[in-house]
């Protein structure tokens, strides 16, 4: 039974859903599930649609599973400083492992070859790590390691607090949630967007769905190398707080942008002695 949710309960839940939509538009999100459904697209063209879902599932699990146990001990808590480092470290180190994984997709798949050619395994410990990431059910740990910060545990423990309010307070379980849906509606989208984008770059030149693999890559890896600039420089991470809405933007436009190029760059060209076609 979903406890009585009266006026006092829904604006919780309503600022809790609005949490999970900004927390999923975080540019480090969306650069995540941009290189991991093109990852999957290439075995999995049917699943990868779904692989910002799996994101957002996997990291809401943790948001709901720490909710639950603050809200069971019944005591204020607060997320640890360790988890600055960590969080920064998990979500860097996964950055620099997609993107790796999508430049060797564009840099093996020569001109020459009539498709997409299946990259080797590089030759040193992240290979395993490559070939398990290319199953979408990789975004379920994806999304669930990229929860491990001190933003969001923070979330998690405020969520779960919320019992200590009296009874008049939101559900912890249900204000996870609502969190959770949030996040699940921006990352959710990304994945199919993107998805769709690899649709319509099927039909073009091979230049094409180089242009896009490599944007992918190297905001992934520009991602990372913003990740580990703010962790040693306090002026880069002012500046970072304060321009997540434009970062985020900018990925998608940056994004959107290779895709407008790729399609115009394959129109084909006349030379100045060739008649045009009737």
């Amino acid at each position: 039974m979903f406890p009585d949710l009266g006026t006092a309960a829904l604006l919780p839940l309503m600022l809790a859903f609005g949490l999970g939509v900004r927390h999923g538009f975080d540019a480090d999100h969306l650069v995540a599930i941009d290189s991991l459904t093109r990852l999957h697209f290439q075995r999995y063209p049917r699943l990868a649609r779904f692989s910002g879902v799996f994101f957002s599932l996997g990291h809401g699990v943790v948001v709901l599973l720490i909710a639950i146990a603050t809200s069971l001990m019944r005591r204020h808590w607060s997320a640890p400083d360790w988890l600055a480092l960590a969080g920064n470290g998990l979500s860097v180190g996964f950055l620099l492992l997609l993107g790796w994984a999508n430049l060797r997709q564009v840099l093996v798949s020569a001109p020459r070859s009539t498709g997409p050619a299946e990259p080797p395994p590089p030759p040193w410990l992240m290979a395993g790590l490559t070939r398990r990431l290319r199953h979408p059910a990789a975004a379920l740990l994806v999304g669930a390691l990229f929860a491990i910060s001190y933003d969001t545990v923070g979330q998690a423990v405020l969520f779960g607090s919320s019992a200590l309010a009296g009874p008049a307070a939101a559900d912890p379980v249900l204000l996870a949630l609502a969190f959770l849906l949030g996040m699940l509606c921006v990352d959710g989208s990304a994945g199919w967007w993107m998805s769709s984008l690899l649709t319509r770059n099927q039909g073009l030149a091979p230049q094409a769905g180089r242009t896009l693999g490599l944007t992918v890559a190297l905001m992934s890896l520009g991602m990372a190398a913003l990740g580990m600039a703010r962790q040693f420089s306090t002026a880069v991470d002012d500046w970072a707080q304060g321009s997540g809405l434009a970062l985020s933007l900018g990925s998608v436009l940056l994004l959107a942008s290779s895709f407008v190029y790729a399609r115009w760059a394959r129109r084909p060209r006349l030379s100045p002695q060739e008649p045009a076609p009737p």
